[in-house]
């Protein structure tokens, strides 16, 4: 078995096809040129495993900048780790993701993070790292007729029991109105530069964050090659305040992402807008998944959105300290959420 570097031109094929085969079905050329070439903080690193002369797997790196304390900084996530079945032991996944790991060194990403699976996570541990945190989804009921649908068999029934399940959680909903001096809209067109200002004059409230520029938003949102996100903004006076991304898939809407001024009447605005919004299109639950330390989690959670389920989060930074990393990132307040991964 051999671990090489890629080169992203000459092995482009080769990679859309062992992510194609091994990882996601969305794995196409319009992927992959977004998200390994076309990345405004740079293109991404990537290797792929050979054995026996054939390609049977790959992973990659994919630079950020980073914000520490307001302080902008190189970094990467980690991401696209894919193995053929027949590699799928300790061994060689160790061997794949330690390369992962060599290219994280100041002269190219100072500090990275990763959302692994339960499998890779294993393999993170066996390598010496643990979990820094969860990435907890944060759920917000908004209608009630998936809830009943699936556990009243009678449809006349499930339908009356949803119509009174909506009218309360309508009724609850009353509660979170827009703060006074808070107009909130669906922004319209890319992210112009008074995005890139507020992450320069927030992020520093933020611990660590990907830094939010407005090239940033508009890569990872607004040309994502598969899924369609929207902006909702928050003005005082006409200036920006906060804005919220929001995707859907089925009747499931998420918040991708969430940034602004750390006022809860910022939130509380956004989330009285999107909510309704959301509702009538028929999406039946908005979440929100963040690791309990980002600045906004306690937030959106006293807006009605309770803890499900949750994902593993590791976080490291290349230096000489404790052999090849540095465990001081790990006692600093990390703020990720679902959009601050790969893709």
């Amino acid at each position: 078995m051999l671990i090489r570097p890629a080169d992203l031109d000459l092995d482009r094929e080769t990679l859309i096809q062992v992510l194609l085969q091994f990882l996601t079905e969305g794995s196409s050329p319009q992927r992959y040129d977004w998200l390994y070439l076309q990345n405004p903080d740079g293109r991404a690193k990537a290797w792929v495993v050979e054995d026996g002369g054939e390609v049977a797997g790959a992973a990659a790196a994919f630079p950020r900048r980073i914000s520490i304390h307001g302080r902008e900084s190189s970094g990467c996530v980690l991401g696209d780790f894919c193995m053929a079945p027949r590699l799928r032991s300790v061994g060689p996944a160790i061997k794949l993701q330690r390369a992962c790991l060599e290219a994280v060194e100041p002269r190219w990403a100072a500090i990275a993070y990763d959302f692994p699976s339960t499998s890779l996570m294993a393999v993170y541990k066996r390598l010496g790292f643990q979990e820094y945190a969860s990435s907890v989804r944060l759920a917000k009921p908004l209608r009630a007729d998936r809830f009943f649908g699936r556990r009243i068999s009678s449809r006349a029934v499930a339908k009356g029991m949803s119509v009174l399940g909506n009218l309360v959680l309508r009724l609850r909903d009353l509660r979170s109105v827009s703060a006074n001096g808070v107009a909130v809209a669906l922004h319209v067109g890319s992210c112009s530069d008074e995005f890139t200002a507020l992450a320069r004059r927030e992020s520093a409230g933020y611990g660590i964050c990907v830094f939010r520029s407005a090239e940033y938003l508009n890569w990872r949102f607004l040309s994502h090659p598969t899924s369609r996100f929207e902006i909702w903004t928050a003005r005082r006076k006409g200036v920006l305040a906060g804005y919220a991304v929001v995707g859907q898939h089925a009747d499931n809407g998420t918040i991708a992402d969430l940034f602004g001024e750390r006022d809860p009447r910022i939130v509380r605005s956004l989330v009285a807008h999107i909510g309704p919004a959301l509702r009538k299109r028929g999406i039946a639950t908005l979440s929100a998944p963040m690791v309990p330390s980002h600045t906004l989690f306690r937030v959106v959670q006293s807006l009605g959105f309770q803890p499900r389920e949750s994902a593993p989060v590791v976080v490291f930074e290349a230096g000489p300290q404790g052999g090849a990393w540095s465990e001081k990132i790990r006692e600093q307040s990390w703020s990720l959420m679902a959009g601050d991964r790969d893709s």
